[in-house]
């Protein structure tokens, strides 16, 4: 016959009804505390010696043989093997579910990062596009102050390309001119405006960095220009170049060479930045624009556009203080039927910039490609695979194009201040003039608005 043992310690026989009763007496007298200490001490390991405490204890070992043991309404199993009366079984993963949890996570993962991405550039495209502003409203600042925008670049006046020299005839650009009216007033002290800007007295004023002259979506700010490596022309810019993604709009022609002296004031050749003529008539890098005479409309034409910093130091392209293909977009419209005779594009006059983000071969027309894409990159696959293409310029300079980082095109700032996105999809064409041609031109009679 089964007998039952109640939960007090009275024995109840076949056919009495089994009651749970509460013996507080029991309960008040049992020392909670040395359940508690025994407890820890099996958790630790201490087996044997709180095997003989619990023996000796009535109660305890009741419950022991029950093969349960209460303590503050924590329930502790102990096995009744031989090997170890009281070791605990351990609830745990299944390798299995370990690996599924993974699974799982790294799905998540997956899921998220795209978007964790893209919130990123969203937010790098944004300060990209607040920077544009700021330096538009500056370049606006300094015209209401001093009646005409700044010119493109500062050249001596009346060199012939033959007799070119940048180490003595290259002096300050737009941007260093407006650092006054764009809270920079510190570093626009600093240079040395009485010698050429490729000075040693300006080696370290243009290798200041501006943070509002950088776009964070692009990269490579680090890498300063280093013009004394470029042997064609003979290291003349010197070195310490800071990086800066934003150009003016220039002419549509080359800045060096005939086209620089010939061209003058042709209503489809002239850009806001030097139009081919200064106001007194000389011809020179040295001519810009007063609002007035961007009769297109300040809504339809563009004053500044991106620009990608070059790949390795010896890329002049993006530094913001260099007057000239550093800091100015030249012929970066429609070029002529002339300029696609060449069957190798190497052999152009000129490169073949046209439109945001032109990737043809031999794209860009700057000093010293020719030796950046042997020495650095060993041939021009890197240069034309990261959309950054360039030849030799045949004569002084020649011209680039705006790029930037971004995908499918790029941030302009018109002459109203407004900044916008130009799509790479725009039409450009070798003769004038196609859409591209129309923002870039002042005062073709043409518009072009884009929302």
């Amino acid at each position: 016959m089964r007998q039952r043992t109640r939960f007090d310690g009275h024995v109840t026989g076949p056919g009495q009804r089994q009651q749970l009763v509460f013996d507080l007496t029991s309960a008040l007298s049992t020392d909670f505390q040395s359940i508690d200490l025994l407890a820890c001490r099996i958790d630790s390991g201490e087996r044997d010696s709180a095997l003989v405490e619990i023996n000796s204890n009535e109660r305890l070992s009741a419950l022991r043989h029950r093969k349960v043991l209460r303590v503050r309404s924590q329930r502790k199993y102990f096995s009744s093997e031989k090997r170890s009366n009281f070791s605990r079984l351990i609830n745990g993963f299944t390798l299995v579910e370990l690996l599924v949890v993974i699974a799982i996570i790294g799905a998540l993962v997956a899921l998220l990062l795209p978007a964790v991405q893209a919130a990123r550039e969203a937010a790098r495209r944004s300060q990209c596009q607040n920077n544009l502003k700021q330096i538009a409203l500056a370049l606006l600042n300094y015209e209401s102050s001093k009646k005409i925008l700044p010119p493109g670049g500062q050249w001596s006046e009346g060199m012939a390309a033959a007799s070119f020299n940048y180490s003595s005839q290259i002096y300050g650009n737009w941007a260093m001119l407006v650092l006054p009216f764009a809270d920079a007033q510190t570093t626009y002290d600093a240079f040395d405006q009485t010698v050429p800007v490729t000075h040693l007295n300006n080696r370290l004023a243009r290798g200041t960095r501006l943070s509002f002259m950088e776009c964070p979506s692009d990269t490579g700010h680090e890498t300063f220009f280093d013009g004394t490596l470029i042997s064609s022309t003979g290291g003349a810019h010197g070195d310490n170049w800071a990086r800066g993604n934003y150009a003016a709009s220039g002419p549509n022609f080359a800045l060096g060479g005939a086209e620089r002296w010939l061209q003058g004031n042709l209503t489809d050749r002239s850009g806001v930045f030097n139009t081919g003529r200064s106001d007194n008539g000389q011809p020179g890098i040295n001519g810009s624009s007063r609002l007035q005479q961007i009769t297109d409309g300040l809504s339809s034409t563009i004053m500044l556009s991106e620009v990608r910093v070059g790949l390795a130091n010896m890329d002049m392209r993006g530094s913001w203080a260099m007057s000239g293909l550093g800091s100015l977009l030249a012929w970066h419209g429609w070029h002529g039927a002339a300029a696609n005779v060449q069957p190798d594009l190497a052999l152009q006059p000129i490169g073949r910039a046209n439109g945001p983000n032109d990737c043809t071969p031999s794209s860009d027309d700057i000093p010293g490609c020719f030796q950046m894409a042997l020495q650095v990159f060993r041939g021009f696959a890197t240069l034309e695979s990261e959309c950054m293409p360039c030849k030799d310029s045949t004569g002084v300079e020649g011209q680039i194009g705006t790029r930037s980082s971004h995908q499918g095109g790029v941030y302009a700032a018109y002459c109203d201040g407004s900044v916008h996105f130009i799509s790479d999809d725009i039409e450009t064409t070798e003769l004038c003039c196609s859409a591209w041609d129309r923002l870039i031109l002042r005062e073709d009679g043409q518009t072009v608005n884009f929302p």
